[in-house]
């Protein structure tokens, strides 16, 4: 069987274009590495990315552009550091398995 959906091949289409949304907040939960958040904040400059994940699997600190921020936090237990309503868009992607009841 060949899977051709998008959601494991590339990014889904968005319903705007980041260059639109200038200074725009960014979660990605549970961006494991932050590779997403890296390429990203490389791509868009003008915008301001925030990865988290439960573990610490980041690359150093002088390879992540200084419009990313790469941090360890559970989403399970919930975001806390952040206030409601902080960010544009949230970004999560393979994360179904980590949600429990």
């Amino acid at each position: 069987m060949l899977i051709t959906d998008t959601a494991y091949f590339s990014e889904f289409s968005l319903p705007f274009d980041y260059r639109d949304v200038p200074n725009a907040q960014i979660l990605d939960v549970g961006c494991g590495p932050g590779s997403w958040c890296i390429d990203l904040a490389q791509k868009y400059p003008q915008i301001h990315v925030i990865g988290i994940d439960a573990s610490d699997m980041f690359p150093s600190e002088h390879t992540i552009p200084s419009n990313c921020q790469l941090m360890v936090s559970d989403a399970i237990t919930g975001l806390k550091e952040f206030h409601d309503a902080s960010f544009d868009v949230v970004h999560i992607r393979f994360m179904a398995l980590a949600f429990t009841v």
